[in-house]
């Protein structure tokens, strides 16, 4: 179940329905009914969007989105809970689902972006085939596999961004008392250039947020600890001033200093938002 919870929701509730259809068959088998202790907060959050949807002429497909709110239930209807529930396991197996989500989106992206043309294969990641614009700039004009929801093929790249975030502070969990950190480094590397793809400004600042977190909680030497805060700083320049979506972003800020009223798409209707947000709290 972690392990697919970064794919799609069809995937999540295969997985979902499986789970149940086992426990069940298992408390049955052993003639056991379990007793059952879960909090109440996610399952009557459920019900909650269940009531609702139904109340407003809601569709199955949107009340399918908030089943993982029941996984606390499925937790609490094992007869031997505590048997079963390994942190490191289910952090391991998230750690990996999220790694192989990325890869996925690579392949997908690589094979959309090849195709045949007059005589010979062409490789060319742009949406919008004639377009002049460069590699990072097409992701922007006209749209690029390898960037934002084109390379995203299973969830919207804010909410993937921010599973990715999550994995990445369970990589620094799992493997913070090893000596060897060749392979976790290199996990968080992959993390962060899938973070650099998906182009979700809100996962960006997060992770460079819970990286720099991360240098000062590691056991590193002083001298060892400036090195890393320089990398980190240098990292997040790149991040920055290198991402399409963040340059652009960038540059309609400094404009913006003076919010335009009439904003009505792009960050300078976010921006004029995020005032009005301030006003109303």
């Amino acid at each position: 179940l972690f392990f697919i919870l970064p794919f799609s929701n069809k995937f999540t509730n295969i997985a979902l329905a499986a789970i149940t259809f086992i426990t069940i068959a298992t408390a049955v088998r052993q003639k056991k009914i379990p007793a059952v202790r879960v909090h109440w907060f996610l399952p009557a959050l459920f019900l909650y969007y269940v009531t609702s949807e139904l109340l407003s002429g809601g569709s199955w497909s949107d009340m399918e989105k908030r089943l993982t709110l029941l996984i606390p239930v499925l937790f609490a209807l094992n007869p031997n809970p505590s048997q079963v529930i390994e942190k490191r396991r289910i952090y391991l197996a998230y750690i990996l689902g999220n790694l192989s989500a990325i890869v996925v989106c690579l392949i997908r992206a690589v094979v959309r972006s090849i195709y045949y043309d007059g005589g010979h294969w062409v490789f060319n990641p742009k949406v919008i085939k004639e377009s002049d614009y460069d590699f990072l700039t097409s992701s922007v004009m006209g749209g690029n596999y390898f960037f934002g929801s084109e390379f995203s093929g299973f969830i919207h790249p804010t909410y993937f961004g921010l599973y990715i975030v999550f994995a990445q502070y369970l990589i620094f969990e799992v493997f913070k008392n090893q000596k060897r950190k060749y392979w976790p480094v290199l996990a968080y590397g992959v993390m962060l250039l899938a973070l650099f793809l998906l182009s979700s400004k809100a996962a960006i600042l997060v992770s460079l947020l819970l990286t720099f977190f991360i240098l000062l909680r590691l056991p590193f030497p002083v001298a060892a600890k400036i090195t890393t805060v320089g990398v980190f700083v240098i990292v997040t320049t790149l991040f920055v001033f290198f991402n399409p979506r963040l340059k652009v972003f960038n540059n309609t800020f400094k404009s913006s200093m003076v919010i335009d009223p009439n904003a009505r798409y792009g960050h300078a209707l976010r921006i004029l938002s995020w005032d009005a947000a301030l006003d109303v709290i």
